[in-house]
C-alpha cells in the first residue's frame, strides 16, 4: 500500500512538473508572439524585481530572527529550526525546484541554494561544528546580504552582534526604495540598446545588401544616406566578429547588473566603482562606529576590515589605509588619502572625536552617504535616461530615412 502511494505521489509530481514547464513554454511563445522582445525584456525586468524582494523579505526576516536570539539568550540552534520551518517548503514545490541530476553532478555546491530551507539546515550545521556565525554565513552567501558582512564579523569581535544585525535590517529598509526607483530606467535602457544594436546588425546583414543589388540591376544611384549607411553596414558584415564581441558585451554587462541587483554579487566593476563608493564608505563607517564603541583599536578593526571586506577593490584601498595608520597616521587621513573619506568628513569626524560624539557622528555620516549616492544615481539617471533616448530616436531615424527614400527614388525610375 505505500509502495503505491508513493508510486501515485510520483506520479502526480511528474504530471505537475509536465504542466508547469508547459504552461512556462506557452507564456514565453505568447510574449514573443504578440510583444516581441520588448515583451520578453519587460518579463525578465518585473521576475528580477519579484526576485529581489522575495530575497530581501527572507534575508531581513533571517537577520532580525538571529538578533532577537541572540538579544535573548536564546540557543541559535533551536532557533534556526523553528525558523526553518517558517519558511518550509512543500515537498510538491520542493520536488519542482529541485535541480536536475546533471546540474548536481557539474556543480554539487548548488543543490542547497535551491530553497531556503536547506539554507538554514547548512546554516544550522555549521554552528553545531563550531564555525563561528560570521564564518559560517560567508561560507553559505544568500543568507543575508554581502554588504552586511563586514558588519556582522564587526560586530561579533565587539560582544555587539544583536546591535549590528538590526543595524543591517534598517539599512535594507532604506536602500530598497532608492534601488526600486531606478531599475525601471536602468533596465530599459539596457535592453534598449540591446534590442537597437541587434536590429542594426540584423539590418546590415539582409537589408542593405538586398537595396544595392536592386539599384545595381536598374542602374541607379542610391541616395546619400543610403550610401552612407551601405558603408556602415558594409563595415559591419566585414567586421562580424566585432560585432558578435560587442553583442555579447552587452549581454554580459547586462547579466553581470542583474547579480548585482538581486544580491548574488556586489558591483565591483571597473568604470562603477566611483558610483558606488559612497555605499563601500558607509559599510566601512558602520563597522568602525560599532568597534569605537567597543573601545577597540583602529588598526585591528581596519585590518579585520581589510581581511573580510567584499570587493577585492576596496580591500586594496583598506590595507593601504591600514598601512598608513599602522606606521602612525591618523585613521581618517589614511581613509582620505585612498579616496574613502573627503576632506570635509574628515573634519567632522575629527572634531566629534574630541568631543566623543565618534560612533553617533560615523553612523550619521554612513547614512548621509547611502543618501548622497541615491542622489548621484537619480540625478545620473535624469540625465543620462532622455540622452540615450534622444540618441536611440536619431539612430531610427537615420535608419529609417535610409530605407525610405531608396523605395522613393526607385519609384521615379520605374515611373
Amino acid at each position: 500500500m505505500r509502495e503505491s502511494l508513493i508510486t501515485l505521489e510520483t506520479v502526480i509530481l511528474l504530471l505537475f512538473r509536465i504542466g508547469i514547464v508547459t504552461l512556462i513554454v506557452l507564456v514565453v511563445a505568447a510574449i514573443v508572439v504578440f510583444t516581441g522582445p520588448i515583451g520578453i525584456g519587460a518579463t525578465v525586468v518585473v521576475a528580477l524585481m519579484i526576485w529581489r524582494a522575495a530575497r530581501l523579505t527572507r534575508q531581513r526576516a533571517f537577520v532580525l530572527m538571529l538578533a532577537e536570539a541572540i538579544q535573548r539568550r536564546i540557543p541559535l540552534i533551536p532557533a534556526l529550526e523553528a525558523f526553518r520551518e517558517e519558511y518550509a517548503e512543500s515537498r510538491l514545490a520542493v520536488a519542482i525546484l529541485r535541480p536536475s541530476p546533471l546540474v548536481r553532478f557539474l556543480f554539487p555546491t548548488i543543490e542547497w541554494r535551491w530553497n531556503w530551507r536547506g539554507s538554514v539546515d547548512h546554516f544550522a550545521r555549521a554552528l553545531s561544528d563550531g564555525i563561528a556565525l560570521p564564518e559560517a554565513l560567508r561560507l553559505l552567501p544568500g543568507l543575508v546580504p554581502l554588504e552586511s558582512l563586514p558588519l556582522i564579523d564587526a560586530g561579533h569581535r565587539a560582544g555587539r552582534l544583536s546591535e549590528a544585525l538590526r543595524r543591517i535590517a534598517v539599512q535594507n529598509d532604506r536602500t530598497g526604495p532608492v534601488w526600486q526607483s531606478v531599475v525601471g530606467k536602468v533596465f530599459y535602457l539596457a535592453l534598449l540598446v540591446m534590442i537597437i544594436f541587434g536590429i542594426w546588425v540584423f539590418m546590415a546583414i539582409k537589408i542593405m545588401p538586398v537595396y544595392k543589388k536592386i539599384f545595381s540591376d536598374f542602374d541607379a544611384a542610391l541616395p546619400p544616406i543610403t550610401e552612407l549607411m551601405m558603408s556602415v553596414s558594409s563595415a559591419m558584415c566585414i567586421y562580424w566578429p566585432l560585432d558578435v564581441l560587442i553583442g555579447l558585451l552587452l549581454l554580459g554587462l547586462f547579466l553581470y547588473g542583474s547579480a548585482c541587483y538581486v544580491g548574488l554579487t556586489m558591483c565591483d566593476l571597473r568604470g562603477t566603482r566611483w558610483l558606488v563608493r559612497r555605499l563601500d564608505t558607509a559599510t566601512v563607517l558602520d563597522t568602525l562606529a560599532l568597534t569605537t564603541e567597543a573601545r577597540q583599536p583602529m588598526p585591528a578593526a581596519l585590518a579585520a576590515l581589510t581581511a573580510h571586506y567584499p570587493k577585492p577593490s576596496i580591500r586594496r584601498r583598506l590595507r593601504r589605509a591600514w598601512r598608513a595608520v599602522a606606521s602612525g597616521r591618523q585613521w581618517c587621513d589614511g581613509l582620505a588619502a585612498v579616496g574613502l573619506l573627503r576632506p570635509a568628513e574628515v573634519g567632522l569626524l575629527q572634531s566629534a572625536a574630541r568631543v566623543g560624539n565618534l560612533p553617533w557622528a560615523m553612523r550619521e555620516m554612513a547614512d548621509s552617504n547611502r543618501r548622497r549616492f541615491a542622489y548621484r544615481l537619480n540625478a545620473i539617471l535624469q540625465v543620462l535616461f532622455p540622452l540615450t533616448l534622444g540618441l536611440v530616436g536619431l539612430v531610427v531615424c537615420l535608419y529609417v530615412t535610409a530605407c525610405f527614400l531608396p523605395l522613393v527614388k526607385l519609384i521615379e525610375v520605374l515611373v
